[in-house]
């Protein structure tokens, strides 16, 4: 596809994270529905799986929690698990830790590789009671793995993490079950073709070289976008360009203390100890719960955007 970047093109629209998800057209939308950017909505269950590279700077971390926080403010532990790799330490434990939907925070490669075998048993496993009931699409609790530096666990763990990530791209989709893989290397050796070849939706920030970019969507361009979250998105709609919604540390501790709030500690700290917990396929859409705008309304009160 031929194309031409300005950097200063007044179609891509900026704005904070707040401005991007206060539209009818995100609220209306499915609980895996995220706004990337003021006017940019992508469906995860369409994704199905999302591979999120730039360098450092370019804003690929802020878009992570873009995602993440779009999802749980549409979701609750009935409609929707969390399992979160962050070698950083820092960039993800201060804001989600112990939050409801969230099963787990993995620092340590090694812990990240014995989670994603963990998943991997459980969509089997949602795949078996599925082939029971007659389903083709698991209808319950979707699981996002999100993993903030892929490369980090390849580093440590090698082709078994390569294995575990290809088999989730393969099958998720149909048993619910997504993944959200990010790096600041995008290198053939970190991006191989086992890895990427199920990751349907490439988002490139900005990178060093036009190799860089065609590794991850396929062309050249990448390499000219400024390091203020402008992107690349390309999936099977198309390629398009859009400016990543800003979300602030301030903005980002407002949601964990709003969740703080409506959530009792017993009942938290009951989900997230189960580490192991199992669902069924037995949870039709209409059941799932309606968008909290009510946690959105306190969001607004502890930080007034």
């Amino acid at each position: 596809m031929k194309y031409t970047y300005t950097a200063n093109d007044p179609k891509m629209l900026t704005g904070s994270m707040r401005e991007a998800i206060d539209s009818p057209e995100f609220w209306k939308s499915n609980g895996s529905t995220v706004a990337l950017g003021k006017g940019v909505l992508l469906d995860i269950s369409k994704a199905p799986h999302i591979l999120i590279a730039g360098t450092t700077g370019s804003g690929k971390s802020v878009m992570l929690h873009n995602i993440i926080a779009s999802l749980l403010l549409k979701n609750d532990p009935e409609t929707a698990q969390f399992l979160i790799v962050d070698p950083k330490m820092v960039e993800f434990r201060y804001f989600y830790q112990g939050h409801p939907c969230v099963q787990q925070i993995i620092t340590d490669p090694a812990d990240a590789l014995e989670a994603l075998e963990n998943a991997s048993s459980e969509m089997m496993r949602r795949y078996e009671i599925m082939s029971l009931q007659g389903l083709r699409f698991w209808n319950g609790c979707k699981l996002y793995i999100v993993i903030d530096e892929v490369a980090d666990l390849i580093d440590t763990c090698g082709k078994r993490v390569e294995k575990q990530i290809a088999n989730i791209a393969r099958l998720g989709r149909g048993a619910g079950v997504h993944l959200i893989v990010a790096t600041q290397h995008p290198t053939a050796q970190v991006l191989s073709r086992q890895i990427t070849a199920n990751l349907d939706t490439r988002i490139a920030l900005r990178v060093d070289d036009s190799t860089a970019s065609r590794l991850i969507i396929r062309e050249a361009g990448a390499e000219k976008l400024r390091n203020k979250g402008d992107a690349i998105m390309r999936n099977a709609d198309g390629t398009r360009f859009f400016h990543g919604a800003f979300i602030t540390d301030a903005e980002l501790e407002a949601f964990a203390k709003s969740y703080e709030m409506q959530c009792e500690p017993e009942a938290c700290d009951s989900l997230y100890t189960r580490h192991k917990r199992t669902f069924t396929a037995e949870q039709p859409e209409e059941r799932q719960r309606q968008p909290r705008r009510s946690f959105l309304e306190q969001w607004e009160k502890l930080f007034r955007i």
